[in-house]
């Protein structure tokens, strides 16, 4: 990536951690001092209530995620009437899925005392508290379409930088009115204010590039664009409703079965994941907006070589089968074209020979023809053995790291390839590994006897 992406992408990360130590701190000191303040049942309302916001905010369907990346490309060629036509989509979007939500909510109402098992709170009404969450939640989108357009700037730590401002200057508020006031009306009032200031910021921050997007003519979407935006959406719908299947219900049940007490004693433990999975994912996140800057702007080639680079580092972060199998037909579909243009090229050059050469017998014509399948198989199997060497390799080495942490200067060879295996799909699915492979990459293996099954791993 050039100097440009290297830098927006470490002022991402950095501007990220600052955002989330700062988030840390205050949201592991607020729930001390909430539960000191208003007690047990108060904190577990929060929480519920959090958990049926984030159902209600499924109404978005990703269609945020598939018009942000319809951005990238006007964005990064400074097309400002394209990028002026798609913000107006993504604004109008947001705009009705905020009323959707809001009318979705006050719908929820009627059902709290179901939902929340019949609590009573004497500091407060339950009602009143779920309706300060649900307008926290609609004043997000009313700057969702500047976010966005932040985000496809490679500016996505403005977005933090607005957030950790707006959460400093609150908090000493916030920690005032816990310990002295005790009022949760005007505790929850401080929240609200948190997101008016983020807004606010984002605002500021977006307007000199929004101020010239504006002046700008804008046009309607195509029914073409309108078809694959539709189809982008249904893919990163059906990703939203899983994950809130799989993280956004257990709140509800555990309320609706045991009380908002128990929700409140599940959330503590909860939470800690939480943030855990949250700076894992702060690298990945810091360079997303980078690296789709990189996919419009460079050639396919380049584009591939960094797509291996990620693929590699997320496979040492985690095994995903699903992403696997979307790396290799992305790598098949690459291969293919590859190919495909080397074939034209080739039937090019054969018929300029054929004119300035026809006193040539037909035989030749047949062999030229023969090894033109022959030559694209032994390319397309050497980019793949290039490929499965170059992970392999990588594979090897971080397992022998892993037993050199150990005090274990060899590894066992059965576990170095089952481990390998388990790692590193690609490798599994490629071929086996042999020993050859293994010596390819310069390692060389020590048997324990004329078995050859059991042995060592290690450098020469």
């Amino acid at each position: 990536m050039s100097e440009s992406r290297k830098k927006n992408s470490s002022i991402n990360l950095i501007l990220a951690l600052i955002k989330y130590t700062i988030s840390i701190i205050t949201a592991f000191t607020l729930r001390t001092l909430t539960l000191k303040a208003f007690g047990d049942v108060f904190s577990g309302l929060i929480s519920l209530y959090s958990n049926i916001i984030s159902i209600l905010s499924i109404t978005e369907l990703g269609i945020g995620t598939a018009l942000i990346y319809k951005l990238y490309k006007p964005v990064a060629e400074n097309d400002n009437e394209r990028t002026k036509t798609l913000l107006n989509v993504y604004k109008k979007v947001y705009y009705t899925i905020s009323f959707i939500i809001l009318g979705l909510g006050l719908l929820v109402l009627p059902f709290l005392n179901v939902l929340t098992k019949n609590a009573s709170y004497s500091d407060g009404n339950i009602y009143f508290i779920f309706l300060f969450y649900l307008v926290n939640c609609v004043i997000t989108y009313f700057v969702g379409h500047r976010k966005a357009l932040l985000f496809t700037m490679q500016k996505n730590w403005a977005e933090n930088l607005a957030s950790s401002i707006s959460a400093i200057v609150i908090f000493p508020v916030q920690i005032v009115v816990l310990l002295f006031i005790k009022n949760c009306y005007i505790y929850l009032f401080c929240s609200t204010l948190i997101l008016i200031i983020e807004s606010l910021i984002i605002f500021i921050l977006s307007n000199k590039k929004y101020k010239e997007i504006k002046k700008c003519s804008s046009t309607k979407l195509a029914k073409d664009e309108k078809k694959e935006l539709a189809k982008n959406t249904y893919a990163m719908a059906c990703n939203k409703i899983s994950n809130v299947a799989f993280k956004g219900v257990d709140s509800i049940i555990i309320s609706s079965f045991l009380g908002v007490v128990s929700v409140f004693l599940y959330s503590n433990y909860y939470i800690i994941l939480t943030y855990l999975f949250a700076i894992l994912n702060l690298i990945f996140g810091a360079v997303r907006a980078s690296v789709g800057n990189y996919v419009n702007t460079m050639p396919k080639e380049k584009v591939k070589e960094l797509f291996n680079e990620f693929y590699f580092i997320e496979d040492l972060n985690e095994t995903n089968p699903i992403q696997n199998t979307i790396v290799e037909t992305k790598e098949q579909k690459l291969e293919e074209k590859t190919i495909e243009k080397k074939k034209v090229a080739k039937k090019q050059n054969s018929k300029k020979q054929n004119k300035t050469q026809k006193s040539k017998p037909i035989n030749n014509k047949k062999q030229s023809k023969s090894k033109k399948p022959i030559e694209n198989k032994v390319n397309e199997e050497s980019k793949k053995d290039e490929i499965f060497y170059s992970v392999l390799k990588n594979a090897i080495t971080e397992q022998l790291n892993n037993a050199a942490s150990k005090n274990d200067k060899t590894y066992f060879i059965a576990n170095l390839i089952s481990d390998i295996k388990t790692d590193f799909p690609y490798l599994k699915t490629y071929r086996k590994i042999t020993k050859k492979d293994i010596e390819k990459c310069g390692f060389e293996i020590e048997f324990e006897n004329d078995e050859k099954v059991k042995g060592f791993i290690k450098t020469k």
